[in-house]
């Protein structure tokens, strides 16, 4: 009894020590500290500030100070600093943007758990999951048909697209 008690010991001892690969461990170091948020972009150019060139990446403008913040191994903050609207009118035949955004300064980061597979990070914010790829000192986030203008008078979604959200060290 006492050679199985040793053997079993023996076999969790081995699953517990080569469980946790020097990878594992050096992404978790490559991820640590804040991240914030530098850019955003979406799939087809828009004309968000109604000046005839339409782009596809933008300044961060109302979420400046958004972040991410990885505090530990396991444990991370979100923070976007406004929530942002966008909404549409036609004027001559043309499709004009207008942007609102509501920051309050009552905003506090949301406290969320993440793991990291090779080079994608997944944190949980409370039941909610987003999805980072993580290269060098880049962290993108996209949300499918995350970008959505609506029409001003009837509401009706005029636009959606994907948005990528763009973080750096």
């Amino acid at each position: 009894m006492r050679k199985l008690i040793l053997a079993l010991f023996t076999c969790l001892s081995f699953i517990v020590f080569t469980s946790c690969t020097t990878e594992d461990i050096d992404d978790t170091s490559t991820i640590l500290g804040e991240w914030t948020l530098t850019s955003w972009t979406v799939d087809a150019p828009i004309d968000l500030n109604n000046d005839g060139t339409p782009q596809s990446e933008f300044s961060p403008g109302c979420l400046t100070d958004s972040t991410i913040n990885f505090m530990d191994v396991s444990n991370a903050t979100v923070f976007f600093s406004s929530e942002v609207t966008y909404n549409t009118r036609m004027e001559n035949g043309k499709v004009i943007f207008m942007t609102s955004c509501s920051t309050d300064s009552d905003r506090m980061p949301t406290l969320g758990e993440y793991t990291i597979n090779n080079n994608s990070v997944m944190i949980d914010l409370e039941g909610e999951a987003m999805v980072l790829t993580l290269s060098g000192n880049t962290l993108t986030m996209t949300v499918p048909n995350g970008f959505i203008a609506k029409d001003i008078d009837t509401f009706e979604t005029t636009v959606m697209q994907d948005i990528t959200y763009i973080f750096t060290r």
